[in-house]
């Protein structure tokens, strides 16, 4: 996840934050698609018998991640 990190009035990050619309956005679907492809055919993910936990409850907590890192960002001055 790139970190970004915003010096200066909380007013400037919000307008600044407008314009880089989905900076923090994770892209759930994709991301479990990649890993589900990596736990199939990735050799550290065989030998240490990875399994992906691809369930809604898992899924939701990115997508609580997600709004976290917002507000984190909205809240920083």
């Amino acid at each position: 996840i790139p970190r970004v990190t915003f010096v200066g009035p909380r007013g400037d990050w919000a307008a600044r934050k407008k314009s880089c619309s989905n900076l923090f956005l994770l892209p759930v679907d994709e991301m479990y698609s990649w890993m589900r492809v990596l736990m199939h055919t990735h050799e550290y993910f065989k030998t240490n018998r990875i399994e992906i936990d691809d369930s809604e409850t898992a899924k939701a907590a990115l997508l609580a991640l997600q709004s976290r890192m917002e507000e984190g960002g909205e809240r920083g001055s």
